[in-house]
Formats: C-alpha cells, structure tokens, sequence
C-alpha cells in the first residue's frame, strides 16, 4: 500500500498521535432495554450473503475465517433485534471475534452461550468506543478455552436503539496456525521499548500484552491475533490494530507502526504521544 492512499490509516494515526479532539474511550455495554426474543427467528450466520462459509448444514462456525470472509451489512430498525445463530463443534480450535461498526444511530450485540435462553441476560455484551452519538464501533471476543467449554449453537442479536442506522457485522475465527509473524512482533517490541517507561510500565499492553503475547515463544491461545478487535491475515501480519487508552507513553509517534505493511486499521486512542505533530503522523504514513 503506497503512500496514504488507506485514508481510514490515516485518520486513525491523526487521532491517536495528536489527541486534539479529545475523545475519551468509553467502555459501554447494551442500553438497559427489555427486548422481547423468544419469538424472532434466528438466522445461521454461516448461511448468510458475504458469509457462506458453512461446508455443510450444521451451522458449525469454521476455523479459519479471516479479514472479509464473514462481513455481513444490514440496515436496523429502532429495537427491532436481528437474531443470528452459529454452533461450535466439540473438536474447534480457535478464538472468534464479532465486530460491529455502525453508522447513522446506535447499536449494540449480545450473544447467549449454549443452553442460555434468550429470555434472561446475555452472557457476553459488546465493549464499545463511541467516536460520537450517530457512529460506533463494539466487539465481542470468544476466547479458545470459553469455545471448549461452551460448545454446541449460539445465539447473537443486533439491536438499534436509535435511528435506523446501517451496520457491519465483522466475524472472524483464527485457528491456531494464526500468530502474530516474527517480523511485527519485533517492531511491536521496539514500540514497547519507547512507550513504556515510568508509570506506562503498569499499563495493560506493558505489564501483559508485552509478556503475555510478544515473547518469542508463547501459546498461539495468547497471540495478539486472537484478541480481538486485532485481526491479522493468513501470514500473520496485523490488519486491524486496536488498543486505545492502554496507558503508553511515547516520546513521540512510533516509526515501527508505519512499517505494518497489512495494517487497514489503527485506533490508539488514550495513549500519550509526545509532542507528535501532523508532520510526524505524515512521516509514518509516507513509510507505507
């Protein structure tokens, strides 16, 4: 990807490195809205246009799915909850990732284990960042050892609570061959090693995303391309890059992000970043 020609990239970095709009991540769950379930039917997401990814018709959720094989767009009615379904085989090996960029309104997604009724609360409510009241972002991440324990058919609902907004349901599931490639795990190192002096070294990235996901040999069940909102492609490459307000400290934008050469995504939002100007946001960019 030459130049700035991702404009998404750079307006991510913008945001993160100059912090001038101040926006704060919020971490939210659903609205408190008693919705009505039991009655609406619920569709297999496998089944689905632009996620036709099912080998047969048990609606098992396969290993394997990564960047757009599972991208499912609908337009929401104001508390009118779409209801998906998928199933997880005893035999899986992998994480999944449920994304859901909004636009136009708000919106959020819930799932409900195996043997959970739709009639009580959810057992997983989507972790939000507003950018402002008609847009968001939120996901939903399934660890390996929570799919062992909790095999057999999910059920996930999409709700707006207000407009009728238009919404992008992202599914993801990297199996275990998935990890982060040995190339951008040393740059993320070399960004550790900028950002996180003083007080940093208690923030969340340093004191466990470095030790836990970045040493050279770790388990693939901690790699950064399983924990979502991250996402890599097939060569382990990052295309989705997302740890806002995880406390580093940098003395100015790190170069190591612009050399990422998959990345589509970057939210970096809370972190401190010097005195970084426009100037080094478009040095980083212009690496690409």
């Amino acid at each position: 990807m030459a130049g700035c020609r991702r404009h998404s990239l750079l307006t991510a970095v913008v945001a993160a490195a100059l912090v001038v709009y101040s926006i704060a991540q919020t971490a939210k769950t659903q609205p408190n809205q008693q919705l009505n379930l039991t009655n609406t039917e619920a569709y297999p997401i496998t089944q689905l246009p632009n996620c036709k990814v099912a080998k047969d018709n048990s609606h098992n959720l396969p290993a394997g799915l990564l960047d757009n094989a599972c991208n499912i767009q609908m337009q929401l009615k104001p508390l009118d909850p779409q209801l998906f379904m998928f199933s997880i085989p005893d035999s899986a090996e992998m994480s999944a990732g449920f994304t859901l960029s909004v636009q136009g309104g708000t919106a959020s997604m819930s799932i409900w284990y195996p043997g959970s009724s739709v009639e009580g609360p959810p057992d997983l409510v989507q972790s939000e960042f507003y950018i402002s009241i008609a847009s968001s972002e939120g996901w939903i991440s399934i660890k390996p050892a929570d799919l062992k324990t909790h095999t057999g058919q999910y059920l996930l609902s999409v709700t707006a609570f207000s407009g009728s907004p238009s919404v992008q349901l992202r599914v993801t599931s990297p199996g275990p061959e998935v990890m982060l490639a040995d190339l951008e795990r040393e740059l993320l190192l070399e960004v550790a090693a900028q950002c996180c002096d003083g007080e940093a070294k208690g923030s969340d990235f340093c004191s466990f995303v470095v030790p836990k996901s970045l040493k050279q040999a770790h388990a693939w069940t901690s790699d950064l391309c399983h924990m979502a909102p991250n996402s890599c492609n097939k060569l382990g490459q990052l295309t989705r890059f997302v740890l806002p307000t995880l406390g580093l400290s940098c003395p100015t934008f790190p170069k190591q992000l612009g050399q990422l050469p998959a990345l589509t995504h970057l939210d970096l939002r809370g972190n401190s970043f010097g005195q970084a100007t426009f100037a080094d946001v478009a040095e980083v960019c212009a690496m690409r």
